[in-house]
């Protein structure tokens, strides 16, 4: 997927989550800026627990290990 927003809201990562949940996937990669990781990482633990998301943030409200997930944080270079 490659539409992720700056700073998504519950219902972006909400409709991600619709649009991958039919191939369930083993791993999921996040490749990009903070808000890219975030949602890979909601992703991954929306994939084994059968809450909603908006009951997920805060502390310790995930009951299982999400999906494995790979990370790779990516910036802007400035032009040199």
């Amino acid at each position: 997927m490659n539409n992720a927003q700056p700073e998504p809201e519950i219902g972006h990562i909400q409709d991600l989550f619709e649009m991958q949940k039919d191939f369930t996937p083993d791993l999921i990669i996040g490749l990009g800026g903070g808000s890219v990781l975030d949602a890979a990482k909601l992703l991954s633990v929306l994939q084994t627990n059968d809450i909603k998301l908006k009951d997920m943030l805060g502390t310790d409200n995930i009951p299982k290990k999400g999906i494995s997930t790979i990370l790779i944080h990516s910036m802007k270079c400035p032009k040199i």
